[in-house]
This record gives C-alpha cells, structure tokens and sequence, in this order.
C-alpha cells in the first residue's frame, strides 16, 4: 500500500473511537503499521488481532469498505481476522487455544501445529486453516503448506490467498510452487498466466453480459 493511502487510513483510525471495556487495543491497520515499522512484536500484534475476537470493538468496524480493501491490500492475514470477527455468531470466549495454533506455527513445528488445529471446535477451525495457510503460504513454508493443504475436510480458497499463491514462481520457490501445483487447490483454480485475471477482466466475466453474470 502506498504511502498516501497508508496516511489516508491512519486519519480515518485517528478518529475511531476507543474499544469498549477496559482493555485498550489497536485496530486491524494500527496493529499491522506498529508490527512492520518494529513497534510491537510479533505476539503482541498477534494479540492486538485477537482480542478482537472477544467482543472488544472499535468505530473502524462501521467504517467505509475503502477502509478494509487498504486493509486486504497491506495485511491479508489481518484481513482474514476481520472477515473471521465479521462473520462471529457470539464473542470467543477464550483466545488461548487459537493464539497456541499460531504460536506453535511460528515456532515452526508442523506437528504441533497439526495437533493444536486438531484441538479446535469446528467454529474455529475452518478460519484458523485459512489464516495459518495464509501464513505459510506468505512465509513459503512448504511443509507446512502441504500439511494444511491436505488436511482432511479442507477449506474454501478465499481470494487473498489465490492472489498470493499465484505469485510464486518456480524458480524461486520450488518446493512451494510444488505443493501448490499437487494440490486440490489447482484443479479448482489453475495458476494464473502473467497479465490474465485482471480486475478489469474478472468483472467483465461476471458483471450483467458477461460469460457468468451475478445479480450483485
């Protein structure tokens, strides 16, 4: 995300409101600015993501969609937290078990993280897949890839995370373009060529006179 737009959302988070109750949090872009310019840690981003899961909210949750395309477009890991607190029937109760998966992928042990994924109730489950597949997929940790990829009852591909999958290239990436290409992924979405799958194309497949109209 570009500089302007970086100051543009950082205006409209200067006046949100702050979060309800007594813990005091960052919102989805503020947390994703401090970790990359070295403010907080990882953990400590990580929890700031979190804790919104909970039931602590901030004004930003009301915000334009502007807001959250600048946020898919810089942080798609924390975009998929949001869409996960959007979509919440009832506040998490307690983030520990979530937070262990995450941990447990950081520290880089594919077993460990296989097992706490295991550990989840099915509500968690399907997001907690995504964002730690994200997470690998981002970080080109093939193994790990492979072991999500393959885990029995899958997920659905969100958007972000095919954008990114079609970034890798081959010869810089190998063993990453190697699980991507095995796996289920590609007989449903085939990589993309350079230059095809353009925005512009993408609507004109599917906006009123395309090869696949949607009533929007």
């Amino acid at each position: 995300m570009s500089g302007k737009a970086v100051d543009r959302c950082n205006d409209v988070l200067s006046h949100l409101q702050k979060p309800t109750g007594n813990t005091i949090t960052l919102c989805f872009l503020d947390a994703f600015n401090a970790h990359k310019s070295d403010r907080i840690s990882w953990d400590e981003y990580l929890r700031h993501l979190l804790i919104l899961l909970t039931g602590v909210k901030h004004k930003e949750d009301y915000t334009p969609y502007v807001l959250y395309n600048a946020l898919h477009k810089a942080d798609p890991f924390g975009y998929g937290i949001y869409c996960w607190n959007q979509h919440l029937e009832q506040a998490v109760n307690d983030i520990g078990p979530v937070e262990a998966v995450l941990q447990a992928y950081r520290r880089g042990s594919v077993h460990e993280t296989q097992g706490r994924l295991a550990a989840l109730d099915d509500g968690h489950l399907l997001f907690m897949r995504k964002s730690v597949v994200l997470l690998a997929l981002q970080e080109r940790r093939p193994k790990m890839l492979e072991m999500i990829l393959n885990e029995r009852g899958g997920f659905p591909y969100e958007f972000y995370f095919i954008e990114e999958a079609d970034r890798v290239e081959e010869d810089q990436d190998p063993e990453t373009f190697r699980v991507l290409e095995q796996s289920i992924l590609r007989k449903h979405d085939p990589r993309l060529r350079p230059g095809c799958g353009t925005d512009d194309e993408t609507a004109a497949t599917f906006d009123r006179g395309g090869k696949l109209p949607v009533n929007w």
